[in-house]
């Protein structure tokens, strides 16, 4: 989620990618890294869903968790129980 919003801040204003690094910091967005277990569960997901690993990510979380899955992207996404589409 944080790398694919700078990512599209970079390519439209590349001078806001400084003051949106300072916003996630100041709201204490909580990040997850990819250890062994986000990764086993995001390769499920990517086989489940049959989307690509990089999209599987969110859905592989959400499953750790045991949360729901809020999502944009139906193509990736729309075959997970329960997901939520926003935005669609």
């Amino acid at each position: 989620f944080v790398y694919e919003v700078l990512r599209t801040v970079r390519h439209k204003d590349p001078q806001q990618v400084a003051r949106l690094c300072a916003f996630f910091t100041q709201t204490f967005i909580t990040t997850v890294p990819p250890d062994d277990r986000l990764i086993a569960a995001a390769f499920e997901q990517s086989t489940a869903l049959g989307c690509d690993l990089y999209d599987a990510f969110p859905a592989g979380l959400a499953s750790m968790l045991d949360a729901p899955l809020y999502s944009a992207d139906v193509k990736a996404h729309g075959r997970y129980p329960g997901v939520v589409l926003v935005g669609v």
